[in-house]
């Protein structure tokens, strides 16, 4: 089963894992979720976004399979507070700016896509294509790797 997964992600890559924009091809690197436990409804999912051409986009939806998360949320992580009253919250965000000639990474403690409502477990070695869609251009498409925490 999991060959036949890999097998298939990576003919999707092969197809369409980045796109071309005006002066060059937006990338999507480095895709990746922490492995969770049996009881876990929620899990975060990583990747840096580079943009090397000429014209600005917005990430709007992240999407995963059906069969690793009934929704998907952008998010940003942030610490408000100080010493012992400093806290981390989480707040969903409409779209993330990709400028021109730059670089968005989705990480730990920043932004980051919540996957909710899990269907199953994620366990580490496991990989599974995520879409991102865009204010303009097709969508990206990449290859996630579940890692260990």
């Amino acid at each position: 089963m999991r060959l036949r997964t890999a097998a298939t992600v990576a003919a999707a890559l092969i197809a369409l894992g980045s796109c071309t924009g005006d002066a060059g091809t937006v990338e999507v690197r480095d895709a990746w979720a922490r492995d969770t436990a049996p009881s876990q409804t929620s899990a975060a999912l990583y990747f840096t976004v580079a943009n090397p051409g000429e014209s600005a986009f917005r990430i709007t939806t992240v999407k995963v399979p059906a069969r690793i998360a009934r929704t998907t949320t952008l998010h940003r992580s942030m610490q408000t507070g100080t010493g012992e009253h400093d806290m981390a919250t989480m707040r969903p965000v409409e779209s993330v700016r990709v400028a021109a000639h730059s670089d968005v990474t989705f990480a730990p403690g920043g932004l980051h896509v919540m996957m909710e409502e899990l269907r199953r477990p994620l366990h580490s070695g496991d990989h599974f294509t995520m879409t991102r869609e865009r204010t303009s251009g097709t969508p990206l498409r990449a290859e996630v790797t579940v890692r260990t925490s």
